[in-house]
């Protein structure tokens, strides 16, 4: 089939160059739009003849994207966390991508594989320590050379075996689902994959935030003050999640809200039109259980979990793995295996110990913003010094 591609090569060039749409966006755009349909690689033939600028290993050309990979590198977060961040600041970058700039710039998650080799052969005692203490909340199981390790169950050696495109396995998930209505509509550009096209709701589940304000007529400040309502009420009557409230005690919190509120006991909420008044009552359901995830998610009494501690602690990965393999050498030459064993007293002495021969450690514990940051910090400290204790003794009973 002959293709008249001229006729599109402006709005091809302001998609691809000005807004650097994905290929596979513009694909989909000229199919809606246009009813122009080739192939992908007809479209990458035909932006090399007309000279558009390559997008060859973009990402590790922008100056903007790498310096906030590393901010986030340094709060800690996760790959996936990293790439959510990245994709709802407006970058277009894929998990390929992600893995590439972290790995040209070092930012690393985890050990090296120089590094565990060594530890492996037994040549470098400090690269032991700090290869047993390598972060496992951070593309586990993957090495920087993007193979995979895993141990034969025969012999018990290890094997290192490809591991699949994590892209390719992302496009295919997202795809299958999505002609088969499996899966729920992507309103935006979500983990390197396009927003799916523009149209309503194919079923309850698949109304956001916005479309249920716009449903139930709600400005902004409208909205605010109904979510500070609900939220008021949940509290009053100890509810936190819906699924755990029961439905009786659910509606009835439903029920005082739209009492209460003017805005949503008149004719609108009273509408008559078939349809509309369920569509109504979702869209206020969807925001009541928005809220009460909002009120999870901002518990104040939460459980200290690694990464808050290294965050608290201003430790990036790389500090927190010296950090850690200066602990574990204490133990080690300690003979300690067990926190229990040792007593109250020589832990928060070896701990001390820790801290008044680690720089970093002395120096963050040293700075109090706040009257409750040392309680804080000194948490973050026994987090950290029991998680090294815990991966210690594990390694211990494997051998």
């Amino acid at each position: 089939m002959v293709y008249h591609w001229e006729k599109y090569k402006d709005t091809l060039h302001s998609l691809y160059v000005h807004e650097a749409k994905p290929v596979d966006y513009i694909i989909e755009y000229m199919r809606l739009h246009h009813g122009f349909s080739p192939s992908k690689r007809a479209f990458a033939a035909q932006f090399r003849r007309w000279n558009f600028p390559s997008r060859q290993q973009p990402a590790l050309k922008n100056r903007a994207l790498v310096c906030r990979v590393r901010e986030l590198w340094e709060r800690n977060c996760s790959q996936n966390d990293m790439l959510r961040t990245l994709t709802d600041e407006g970058f277009y970058i894929t998990l390929r991508e992600l893995s590439r700039v972290r790995r040209h710039h070092r930012l690393l998650l985890r050990t090296p594989k120089s590094e565990v080799d060594r530890a492996a052969s037994g040549d470098d005692v400090e690269a032991a320590a700090v290869g047993h203490l390598h972060d496992l909340d951070s593309d586990d199981g993957f090495l920087s050379c993007g193979h995979f390790v895993s141990q034969d169950q025969d012999t018990g050696n290890s094997v290192f075996s490809v591991a699949i495109d994590p892209q390719l396995e992302l496009d295919a998930s997202s795809e299958l689902p999505w002609g088969v209505k499996k899966r729920r509509r992507r309103t935006r550009q979500y983990g390197g994959l396009p927003a799916d096209p523009p149209g309503p709701p194919r079923f309850p589940s698949e109304t956001t935030l916005a479309e249920s304000t716009k449903l139930l007529a709600l400005d902004k400040p409208t909205y605010m003050t109904v979510r500070a309502k609900f939220q008021a009420i949940c509290e009053a009557a100890g509810i936190n999640r819906k699924s755990t409230a029961g439905g009786e005690a659910w509606e009835r919190a439903k029920a005082e809200l739209v009492t209460e509120l003017p805005v949503l006991n008149c004719d609108l909420w009273t509408e008559t039109e078939p349809g509309r008044l369920e569509q109504r009552k979702l869209a206020l359901d969807i925001i009541c259980t928005d809220v009460t995830k909002r009120m999870r998610a901002g518990a104040s009494d939460k459980v200290m979990v690694l990464a808050d501690a290294k965050n608290i602690l201003e430790l990036n990965p790389s500090d927190t793995r010296e950090v850690r393999a200066a602990f574990h050498r204490m133990l080690k030459d300690e003979g300690l295996a067990s926190k229990s064993a040792m007593g109250a007293e020589r832990w928060k002495a070896l701990k001390q110990k820790w801290i008044d021969e680690n720089e970093q450690l002395s120096r963050t514990l040293s700075k109090r913003d706040k009257a409750d940051d040392y309680e804080m910090k000194s948490k973050a400290v026994e987090v950290i010094a029991n998680d090294v204790m815990k991966r210690m003794r594990n390694g211990i009973s494997k051998k």
